[in-house]
């Protein structure tokens, strides 16, 4: 564990159930990354994946988020209810040209 965060830092079957290790052994503050988009799922952490579950390229506004047109902002998105306002909007840094 070189990172210090308690997960092993070598992959295998024999490791943790369904891997469980470390796929940022470097990293104190990532883990996992279940989308495989390269950014670390855990998104209370600053670099970390703002959109954990969709694979996404994006890495100026948004790390981890879908950049449709790879020009590193994310797309914009909408909100999913009105009790929830997580929409991403141009105002917010979102591609104004996704």
């Amino acid at each position: 564990d070189q990172d210090g965060d308690g997960l092993l830092d070598n992959h295998g079957p024999d490791c943790c159930g369904m891997d469980g290790a470390d796929e940022f052994p470097f990293n104190p503050r990532q883990w996992v990354d279940a989308d495989n988009d390269g950014v670390g799922d855990n998104n209370s952490d600053p670099d970390g994946d703002q959109c954990p579950g969709l694979f996404g390229l994006s890495q100026y506004d948004r790390a981890g988020c879908v950049d449709s047109d790879g020009d590193g902002y994310s797309d914009p998105t909408e909100a999913t209810s009105t009790a929830n306002d997580d929409a991403w909007t141009v105002s917010d840094g979102a591609d104004m040209w996704p």
